[in-house]
């Protein structure tokens, strides 16, 4: 449903820009453009879906040309057809459901190229001939058929452009390897897991037994505990000698430390032990674990990141500096694992109220404005990672106008950088 939903959308922006030029009003027409390309932002939060949309308008307006030009009828009226607006509100529905039906094309189902490929002919025989709803030149029923025929073929080739169906991720019964799991978004997200009943490794030095009993309750078939410091190379190596007992299924590098503050004020100490932890860690820990999984030929590796890594904020530097490398470095490693069925996925973890939420006033508030800031839950946050994870979702973005933001922030970052620049004082 949100998927027609967003088509409906785009057609309806296409529809009208349309009309507008054929009307004279050229300008407003480049407006409306524009307001789609904002409402296109907040509908499609994956890029996949966003290259789907597009390729598939572009390919129905070319192979609607291509028809016109071999001399057949145009499955797309001129808005000036119709003579009254609810009769385009019609065809204008029916346009966008003939495209949503490719979307059955992504899984290759036969049932979707015949619907994608005869709707349209057969619904302009039905309505614009039998009921004469539109003023288009008659056509006999085969030509319309030769159409379908026709549009048909071109949506196939049309499926090849396509990226695949994202392959779903069941992670009940795995055995989970969570870093940070003491507090915060990491105990929330293994209580999020718990609920799949698998086996979690948690890391993290100040894990109760009270979080133990909590988490087998919520369903995990077994909680093991490593206090192990991640900075530490030593102390990772000898983590991982002790996984090797395990099969271990999903990588969650979760665990992480927050700096701030001008960087002439920020301890040295602090920034190296924050970039050992953030990154250093992270890719080592990744390293030493893939092997196996890729053995396996089957894994999943989650990386948490930061809308710091996307947003660039003074006071955040060295904190964005790693974040921005952790999502470089997933987005590298996911290409390099294509096909070898161990995925990678990226966080891109919003303002999220915990502790290391609280300290960003501490750390950055006596430069910097921090009333725009906001925060969700960390259960929330854990239930749409772990749920978009499953739905092998590549990269997790934020919700709202914080998602808003960090695209914001990319297409548009000298004007993002002087929005900034008046909350930041020295």
């Amino acid at each position: 449903m949100k998927n027609l939903l967003n088509l409906i959308l785009f057609q309806s922006g296409w529809w009208t820009t349309v009309y507008l030029v054929e009307s004279g009003s050229a300008l407003t027409a480049f407006f409306v453009l524009i307001t789609l390309g904002c409402f296109h932002l907040m509908c499609f939060s994956q890029k996949g879906e966003t290259e789907f949309v597009l390729k598939a308008t572009l390919m129905g307006y070319l192979s609607d040309t291509l028809l016109h030009v071999a001399g057949l009828i145009s499955f797309l009226p001129p808005v000036e057809s119709f003579p009254h607006p609810w009769l385009f509100g019609i065809w204008f529905l029916l346009s966008c459901t003939l495209l949503h039906s490719m979307k059955w094309i992504l899984d290759k189902k036969w049932p979707g190229i015949l619907a994608a490929a005869f709707m349209g002919p057969l619904t302009y025989f039905l309505v614009a001939q039998k009921y004469s709803f539109i003023s288009y030149p008659t056509q006999s029923l085969p030509t319309l058929l030769l159409q379908g025929l026709i549009w048909g073929i071109l949506i196939y080739l049309f499926s090849k452009l396509t990226p695949k169906a994202k392959v779903m991720i069941d992670l009940k019964d795995r055995h989970i390897l969570l870093t940070g799991a003491s507090r915060g978004i990491g105990l929330a997200l293994a209580q999020e897991l718990a609920r799949r009943q698998v086996t979690l490794h948690l890391v993290g030095r100040s894990i109760t037994e009270e979080h133990i009993a909590g988490l087998k309750k919520e369903g995990a078939h077994e909680v093991k505990i490593y206090r192990t410091d991640l900075a530490q190379h030593q102390e990772l190596t000898a983590l991982v000698a002790q996984l090797k007992a395990y099969p271990i299924d999903v990588v969650i590098n979760n665990a992480g430390q927050l700096t701030g503050g001008l960087l002439e004020e920020q301890s040295v100490d602090d920034i190296e032990t924050m970039l050992n932890l953030n990154v250093n860690a992270l890719i080592r820990l990744t390293r030493l674990m893939l092997p196996s999984m890729l053995e396996r030929k089957n894994g999943v590796i989650i990386n948490n990141s930061s809308v710091s890594g996307k947003m660039f904020f003074p006071c955040a530097s060295t904190y964005a500096a790693s974040k921005a490398a952790v999502a470089a470095f997933t987005h590298s490693l996911a290409q390099e694992l294509r096909g070898t069925g161990v995925s990678a996925h990226l966080m891109i973890t919003p303002g999220v109220k915990t502790k290391m939420f609280d300290d960003i006033s501490q750390l950055y508030g006596g430069h910097l404005d921090l009333s725009f800031m906001s925060s969700i839950p960390a259960a929330r946050w854990a239930q749409k990672v772990i749920t978009q994870v499953e739905q092998g979702r590549d990269v997790i973005w934020p919700e709202g106008t914080t998602y808003l933001g960090v695209k914001f922030a990319y297409y548009f970052p000298t004007l993002f950088e002087k929005m900034v620049a008046t909350k930041f004082k020295r």
